[in-house]
């Protein structure tokens, strides 16, 4: 056996025979009634909250599998896609917003996911619609270096940009109105 030169703790972990050859793996689908694809919405450390293609919000439990060594190969991030296994058959519990608890069964990469929208004849658009980490180059528009997204924020930014040009009053979404008032130039040098 060869001797550990370069060693400590950390190196032993990283030998080829703690690796799992992750290249021949297949496409986990849905094979079952309760198995769901999902797309991950908010991250609560071991579990998370999963908008379903079924568009009901549930409580996803990571379970251990994915969790220590495996960990980096099934990274779980916002706008990550899921397979989870619903607990109806066999468990009523909810958690204490309500939401049905389900587990973890699988985690696609971006390579898996856009395979499984080639493969599988699903409705995606839900998935698609609420993932917030591909911005839609589409609603973007550029005016003068600042890139004003389309939702209503950035919306009532633009107005009040526009209406201090024009010195007009704005109107918000909210339905609150203001006026922008021309400010007259201060000189340092009066003071």
């Amino acid at each position: 056996m060869v001797k550990n030169q370069h060693g400590g703790s950390g190196h032993k972990k990283f030998a080829s025979k703690h690796q799992d050859t992750k290249r021949g793996r297949k496409l986990r689908v849905s094979e079952e009634e309760g198995e769901i694809y999902a797309i991950v919405t908010k991250m609560f450390g071991n579990k998370f909250n999963a908008m379903c293609i079924d568009e009901k919000e549930r409580s996803v439990m990571i379970r251990g599998k994915f969790s220590g060594k495996g960990k980096r190969d099934n990274f779980v991030a916002l706008g990550t896609w899921v397979l989870i296994g619903s607990r109806s058959d066999w468990s009523t519990e909810r958690d204490k917003n309500g939401l049905e608890i389900c587990d973890l069964l699988e985690v696609y990469s971006t390579q898996q996911r856009d395979e499984l929208k080639r493969t599988v004849p699903n409705d995606w658009t839900i998935l698609m619609n609420n993932d917030h980490s591909v911005v839609d180059e589409a609603s973007r528009e550029v005016e003068g270096g600042v890139v004003f997204e389309s939702n209503s924020a950035n919306d009532d930014l633009r107005r009040v940009l526009e209406a201090d040009l024009t010195k007009t009053p704005v109107t918000f979404s909210g339905g609150a109105s203001a006026t922008i008032e021309e400010e007259e130039e201060i000189n340092f040098e009066d003071i």
